[in-house]
C-alpha cells in the first residue's frame, strides 16, 4: 500500500527514487537502499536471463502474468515497507480490468503503471496497433480507473503527447521515459550525445504536461541515464537551473556549479583509482599540524602531485586521452587533496578542507545572514 512517507514526498514535491526489479534478490536490495517505491514489470524477467528490457515488447510470453508472479511471488514476500506498483499491459483482451484492480488492492499492491506501453512502438506498426482499438487511450483510461479505485499511478511517457494526456486523465506521476536502459558499454561521444537528446526529450514532454497541469509531478526513467553525472546533467529547472536533493528554499540560494565531468571520472572512482592516489601521496606528507596547515592552503601542490599520477592511471587503464581544462583539473585535485586531508589527519582536515574550499559550503555560508528573509512569510 501506499505509505505515509511516499504520499509526503508527493504532496510536498521531494524528490523520489523507484527501482524496476524482477526478482526477491534485486527487491530486497532495493528496500535496503531506501528507494521510495517499487516496480515490478515484466521487463524484469528478461533482464534476468541475460536479455534486454527490449525483450518484454516482443511476444515472448503474456507480459501480466509475468508481472504479476514476480510481484505476488518473488518481490512482495522480500519487502516490509515499501510500495509496490505493478506494471500492467492494458491491451491485454483477457483483461477484466475491474477485476484485476480489485485483485491488486487486495494483494496490497499500491499502485498500477502502463508497462509494457505502445509508446515503445512507432511508424507503421504502431499506426496498426492504434488502428485496431488497442492502441494508447487503453493505457489513459485504464490508469484513470486505477486512480478512481484508490490506487496510486505511474503513467510511462515516452512523447509529448502521452505526456499531455496522462497529466490531462491525473495519473499521479509521470515517468518521462527516455527509452530502453543502455546495457551495454557504449562509445563515450554516443552517450553524451544520447544525454543530449534524452534532455530535449524531456523538455518537450514537461511542456506538454503543463498544458494539462500547472506543476506536473515527473520522473525520469531508462534511456542512457545510469550513472550520477548522467542525472545531474538531465535534472535541471525551466531556467536552467540544476536541481539538487529535489528542491531548496525559496527564494533560491544560488550554488556555484561545478565542472560537468566525463565519464571515465566515474568509473576511475569505481576502480579506486582516486583513493590509491590519494592514499600513496598521504604517505609522503608529514602528519603534524604545520604539515596539515600546509597541504590544506596549497592548490599548487594539489595540482602538482595528484593530477598527474591520477590522470595516468586513467589513460593507461582506460585507453582515453582524458584531456582536462584548468577547472576541471583543479576540481579533481581538490577531491584527491580532501582525501588526502581525511587519510593523513582524520575526518576534522577533511571537514576543514570542505569549509575552505568547497563552493557549496561558501555559498551555504554566505547565504545564513539571508536567513530571515529566506523564512520570512511570504510577502503578497
Amino acid at each position: 500500500m501506499v505509505t505515509a512517507a511516499l504520499t509526503h514526498i508527493l504532496k510536498n514535491r521531494e524528490h523520489l527514487v523507484g527501482a524496476a526489479v524482477g526478482s526477491g534478490m534485486t527487491a530486497a536490495a532495493a528496500e535496503e537502499g531506501n528507494v521510495d517505491l517499487i516496480l515490478a514489470l515484466s521487463a524484469g524477467y528478461f533482464r534476468l536471463h541475460g536479455a534486454s528490457s527490449a525483450a518484454s515488447l516482443l511476444p515472448y510470453a503474456n507480459a501480466n502474468e509475468l508481472s504479476w508472479d514476480a510481484a505476488i511471488r518473488h518481490v512482495m514476500p522480500r519487502i516490509t515497507r515499501t510500495p509496490v506498483l505493478i506494471g500492467t499491459c492494458a491491451q491485454d483482451p483477457l483483461l477484466d480490468l475491474d477485476a484485476y484492480l480489485a485483485r491488486v488492492k487486495q494483494y496490497g499492491i499500491a499502485g498500477v503503471t502502463n508497462f509494457p506501453s505502445v509508446g515503445f512502438y512507432d511508424g507503421k506498426f504502431r499506426e496498426a496497433i492504434e488502428s485496431s482499438g488497442l492502441g494508447f487511450d487503453r493505457e489513459v483510461e485504464m490508469l484513470k480507473r486505477a486512480k478512481q479505485a484508490g490506487l496510486l499511478t505511474i503513467g510511462f511517457c515516452l512523447d509529448a503527447a502521452a505526456a499531455r494526456l496522462f497529466a490531462q486523465a491525473g495519473v499521479d506521476i509521470l515517468c518521462l521515459n527516455l527509452g530502453l536502459a543502455e546495457w551495454r558499454t557504449v562509445d563515450l561521444s554516443e552517450h553524451q550525445a544520447a544525454l543530449d537528446r534524452a534532455i530535449e526529450s524531456i523538455r518537450t514532454m514537461i511542456k506538454a504536461a503543463k498544458q494539462s497541469v500547472a506543476q506536473p509531478y515527473c520522473v525520469i526513467f531508462g534511456g542512457p541515464v545510469l550513472l550520477p553525472q548522467d542525472t545531474a546533467q538531465v535534472y535541471h529547472t525551466d531556467a536552467g537551473r540544476p536541481v539538487r536533493g529535489g528542491g531548496g528554499l525559496l527564494p533560491d540560494v544560488v550554488v556555484p556549479g561545478i565542472a560537468s565531468v566525463p565519464v571515465w571520472w566515474s568509473a576511475a572512482d569505481d576502480s579506486d583509482f582516486d583513493a590509491a592516489v590519494a592514499d600513496s601521496v598521504a604517505l609522503t606528507l608529514p602528519a603534524t599540524p604545520a604539515g596539515r596547515a600546509a597541504w590544506l592552503n596549497s592548490p599548487a601542490e594539489w595540482k602538482v602531485k595528484l593530477v598527474p599520477p591520477f590522470l595516468a592511471r586513467v589513460r593507461s587503464r582506460f585507453h582515453v586521452t582524458a584531456v582536462v581544462d584548468s577547472v576541471l583539473e583543479f576540481q579533481i585535485a581538490a577531491t584527491l587533496a580532501r582525501d588526502v586531508a581525511n587519510v593523513r589527519w582524520g575526518p576534522d582536515a577533511a571537514e576543514e578542507f570542505s569549509v575552505n574550499h568547497s563552493a557549496d559550503v561558501r555559498a551555504a555560508l554566505e547565504a545564513f545572514p539571508q536567513l530571515p528573509a529566506l523564512l520570512a512569510a511570504p510577502k503578497h
